[in-house]
C-alpha cells in the first residue's frame, strides 16, 4: 500500500492492484498555501465530516469501478470538540484496510478518547491524527492517543508550518518538542515495508 499526503488531513490510499481512496479532501481556498492537486482521481471518497476544509468531493473523480465495499472496515461517531460536539458538531473516525494494513483516520477529533474508543483502535497499523490544536486535540493530547492506540504508524496532520496551515494552528516546530522522536520527511508518500514510527510528509503539490 501505498500513503500519499495531499495536505492538511487529505491522504490518498493506493493499494497494489491499483484501487485508490481519497480521505478529507479539502476546497479550494480553504487552507492557507496549500491547494489540492488537479486532477485527482479515485475509486472512492470518505470524509469525517462536512465543514469545506474536509469535504471537498467535488474535487475527486470518480473512475468507473464499483467503490470496494471491504475497504472501510470500521467507523463512529466522537466529537468535534471538547463539548460533546454541541460548538463543532461530530466527527467520523474511519477505520479503512487494503493490503493487509489497516489504517485509522481520526479527522477532526476534538477531545480525548475514552477507554471504549481506543480499544476500537487498538489493532491499528497506522493512525493519521490531527496535532495542531484550537479546532482539534493539541500535541500533548495527540501524544496520549498515540500512546494509548501504540501504531506502528503514526502520520500527523492538521498543524501549521511555515508555509501552509491555518495561523490558529500550532506550528510544527512547536509541536515537535512533545514529539522528540519525530521525522520530519521530505518525502510526500510512504509505502509497505512501512518504516515505523512518527512522522510528517510533504503535501503533494
Amino acid at each position: 500500500m501505498k500513503i500519499e499526503y495531499l495536505g492538511h488531513s487529505c491522504f490518498r490510499l493506493t493499494r497494489q492492484d491499483g484501487y485508490q481512496i481519497v480521505i478529507d479532501p479539502y476546497d479550494v481556498g480553504s487552507v492557507p498555501g496549500v491547494e489540492l492537486i488537479q486532477p485527482l482521481e479515485a475509486d472512492a471518497v470518505y470524509c469525517s465530516h462536512e465543514h469545506g476544509d474536509h469535504h471537498a468531493i467535488h474535487l475527486v473523480t470518480l473512475k468507473d469501478e464499483v467503490p470496494d465495499p471491504n475497504v472501510l472496515t470500521h467507523s463512529f461517531l466522537v466529537p468535534h470538540d471538547d463539548a460533546e460536539g454541541t460548538l463543532r458538531g461530530m466527527n467520523l473516525i474511519q477505520v479503512f484496510s487494503m493490503d493487509g494494513v489497516r489504517l485509522a483516520h481520526l479527522g477532526d477529533l476534538g477531545r480525548m478518547l475514552n477507554e471504549e474508543e481506543i480499544a476500537q483502535l487498538k489493532n491499528v497499523d497506522v493512525l493519521c491524527i490531527p496535532c495542531g490544536g484550537y479546532y482539534t486535540i493539541d500535541k500533548e493530547i495527540a501524544r496520549q492517543v498515540i500512546d494509548a492506540i501504540q501504531p506502528k504508524v503514526t502520520i500527523l496532520m492538521h498543524y501549521r508550518t511555515d508555509t501552509f496551515g491555518f495561523d490558529v494552528l500550532e506550528h510544527l516546530d512547536t509541536i515537535e518538542t512533545t514529539f522528540p522522536e519525530l521525522q520530519k520527511l521530505e518525502q510526500t508518500s510512504i509505502e509497505t515495508p512501512f518504516p515505523e514510527g512518527i512522522f510528517t510528509l510533504q503535501p503533494l503539490q
